[in-house]
């Protein structure tokens, strides 16, 4: 099932038309756009899937088809149990910093960074305001590394 195909699951699961869920998400986004989404004649832009996920769509489900714990499932997934908020704040994070510096993003890689700070974050300590707190160096951190120039080449990393 394709990303698309998983927006258009989850809308009708909400039993939400297109011109309703367009009306919910806090962004300005048109039913035909919408509807290119799911038919997977465009990418979902990053914008798009955090304001999904702030309506309730499971984040790691949208981004990659795996829901729930089943036997079957990798070992990593079976420990993955997400805090929604610091998630979220780490998708906009990164969302906010990528946008500031006009750097694409696509969705995946979003979904991987998102991953990949979560987890450092939530390695470094179990405090939740310290988290929180984290959540904004790792913000500074990742401006310095995409506004860093590689060595001898003044190219910009990102």
């Amino acid at each position: 099932m394709t990303v698309g195909a998983r927006i258009r699951a989850w809308r009708e699961g909400q039993k939400l038309t297109l011109a309703d869920l367009a009306d919910r998400l806090d962004i300005d986004i048109s039913t035909q756009t919408l509807g290119r989404y799911e038919r997977g004649a465009r990418q979902p832009d990053a914008e798009f899937l955090q304001a999904l996920v702030r309506l309730g769509c499971d984040a790691a489900w949208l981004l990659t088809g795996v829901r729930g714990s089943t036997d079957d499932r990798p070992e990593p997934w079976q420990r993955f149990s997400p805090d929604a908020e610091l998630f979220g704040r780490i998708t906009d994070m990164i969302v906010r910093t990528y946008r500031d510096l006009n750097i694409p993003l696509a969705p995946v890689d979003l979904g991987r960074m998102t991953a990949q700070k979560y987890a450092v974050i939530t390695e470094a300590t179990e405090d939740a305001a310290e988290r929180f707190t984290m959540v904004k160096l790792v913000g500074v951190q990742l401006r310095n590394e995409l506004t860093t120039s590689e060595p001898g080449t003044g190219k910009r990393l990102a």
